[in-house]
């Protein structure tokens, strides 16, 4: 069976090395080692990087689902062979041409996975401690080019396919259970960790389980989990699969059909705020937070909005104003709030999830109703 496999797998190489253009461009890169060895993993790891881009649906689509789940077979399969030089060698001549480029291909495929990662996760930060997590990311997929670390025998790549697996298992587990919480994200570090056990059984031949390097691949694969424990305890891992897709302060929002109308106050030329982050505020008016949440389908979750106002150069609590989301809409579950007590000066919201972790935050600016002559209301459907 294995040797019938192997004739199939030579047979198709064969057939796509005849096509020119690959076989034009596997030469000239034959032509030019320093190319090759060095610029084409880079050139890998960002062409995974924008196919994911492209490709990339919504975090539930089963499609989606699918794509990741092939993208880390394929790390495991690549890592495998590597793994195993000599396996790889007898899959034929043909496939030993493509095998020179191996790293590149590797790095195709982590490309992939780590940006749908991290757009996910941008998506669904906040503040500049969870927006720090996400540049840690991407200076994780430069370092994981960077030859040096390879030389020193840090097991970089091996690192790099635990936290793979780590934040697939993240996001996949409230998909799966629908819940959004501790348990959930307990239960996806259990899964995480025995899954690259797994992994590390099949790849590493028995004979050399217990020397330095399996010792040092097994060794960084469960400090990626653990570190991800601590990062949730500091509140900096984002609340994946949750995600603010809109936000904005209003003087009114009002519900018509399945729109809603947001009613601001917005000079044109200031088109990068949201909504009304200078607040003219009139006698009796109420200052309203719209915001559009992404969830799962079937996914419910309570979330809160919370006011907060700059005193003295401190942030202090007014309000916590909880709204339940319940996922499944393209555009996110829309929900209003409102305060009717305030006073002028420097406010933020902060969007957060139960156990306080961050969606979103905006912040604003009252003015009192003495310069509320200078409002000029606008709307905007949504």
């Amino acid at each position: 069976m294995m040797r019938i496999l192997k004739d199939a797998v030579d047979s198709g190489f064969k057939m796509v090395i005849k096509g020119k253009s690959v076989g034009k461009l596997s030469q000239t890169l034959e032509k030019h080692p320093t190319i090759r060895n060095q610029l084409l993993p880079y050139i890998g790891l960002v062409a995974g990087f924008t196919f994911d881009i492209l490709t990339l649906g919504r975090i539930d689509q089963t499609w989606s689902l699918i794509q990741q789940g092939g993208f880390l077979l394929m790390v495991f399969i690549v890592l495998y062979l590597h793994e195993r030089p000599a396996l790889a060698a007898s899959w034929g001549k043909s496939f030993d041409v493509f095998w020179k480029y191996h790293e590149s291909i590797l790095q195709f495929f982590m490309g992939g996975l780590l940006s749908a990662y991290t757009l996910f996760y941008f998506k669904s930060a906040s503040s500049w401690t969870v927006l720090g997590f996400v540049l840690f990311l991407l200076l994780l997929m430069f370092l994981n080019e960077k030859k040096g670390l390879h030389d020193m025998g840090f097991p970089i790549r091996y690192a790099m396919a635990s936290l793979c697996v780590c934040s697939f298992m993240i996001y996949l587990f409230p998909i799966l259970f629908h819940i959004v919480d501790a348990r959930i994200f307990a239960l996806s570090i259990f899964a995480s960790i025995l899954l690259y056990f797994l992994w590390m059984k099949l790849l590493i031949p028995k004979a050399h389980w217990k020397t330095p390097s399996a010792l040092k691949k097994i060794s960084v694969g469960v400090a990626v989990p653990l570190a991800f424990v601590m990062l949730y305890g500091f509140k900096i891992i984002p609340p994946v699969p949750l995600a603010a897709k809109k936000m904005g302060v209003y003087h009114d929002v009002k519900r018509d059909g399945k729109d809603y109308v947001l009613y601001y106050n917005r000079p044109w030329y200031l088109f990068w705020q949201k909504g009304d982050q200078r607040f003219y505020a009139a006698q009796d008016d109420k200052v309203y937070f719209f915001a559009s949440v992404f969830a799962p389908t079937s996914l419910k979750h309570k979330i809160y909005v919370h006011w907060q106002k700059s005193v003295k150069e401190e942030w202090q609590s007014s309000d916590r104003i909880p709204i339940q989301i319940v996922g499944g809409r393209e555009e996110g579950y829309r929900g209003v709030t409102y305060k009717q007590n305030y006073s002028p000066g420097r406010w933020r919201v902060l969007l957060e999830t139960e156990d306080a972790r961050e969606l979103g935050r905006l912040g604003f600016t009252i003015v009192d109703e003495e310069t509320a002559k200078k409002r000029r209301i606008r709307t905007e459907r949504f």
